[in-house]
């Protein structure tokens, strides 16, 4: 890829979901930027993950002044709204770790905002936690 195609993505979490999605980006050795906002993991990111795509940031005045292609949010729910809300008026694309709403209010609002902008938000919906997923894999261990 040349310099122009450099892909700049934002995640929004240092938790376990967080590195997840930072693990998974950094599998792709695609001509990517890599920026992290966290509160309170950014020390212990930036020693896990020695890569020089990686910024790091925990001040959330650093990362509003840059433009971003794709955000993802794995922060907490009660904070997803809030980063939903901002980044959407930014014009970026958005993944996020559900729930990623609490109500339908909430929702019609974000969805005349995205409509103005012609951009998408991604649900992600890991299934660690469904019922018929645990059965197979116990049944799978026991045998």
């Amino acid at each position: 890829m040349n310099k122009k195609s450099l892909l700049k993505i934002l995640i929004i979490g240092g938790g376990r979901w967080g590195k997840v999605h930072l693990s998974e980006l950094l599998k792709l050795q695609q001509n990517i930027k890599i920026t992290i906002y966290s509160k309170f993991n950014a020390t212990q990111i930036k020693k896990k993950y020695d890569v020089k795509e990686v910024i790091v940031f925990s001040k959330i005045r650093d990362i509003l002044t840059k433009k971003y292609d794709l955000v993802t949010i794995a922060t907490k729910n009660k904070y997803h709204e809030k980063f939903l809300e901002l980044f959407s008026k930014k014009n970026n694309h958005i993944l996020t770790e559900k729930p990623f709403l609490s109500g339908l209010n909430y929702f019609l609002n974000l969805k005349k905002i995205l409509s103005k902008k012609n951009k998408g938000i991604f649900i992600s919906s890991p299934w660690l936690y469904n019922k018929n997923l645990i059965e197979v894999k116990n049944l799978i261990k026991n045998e």
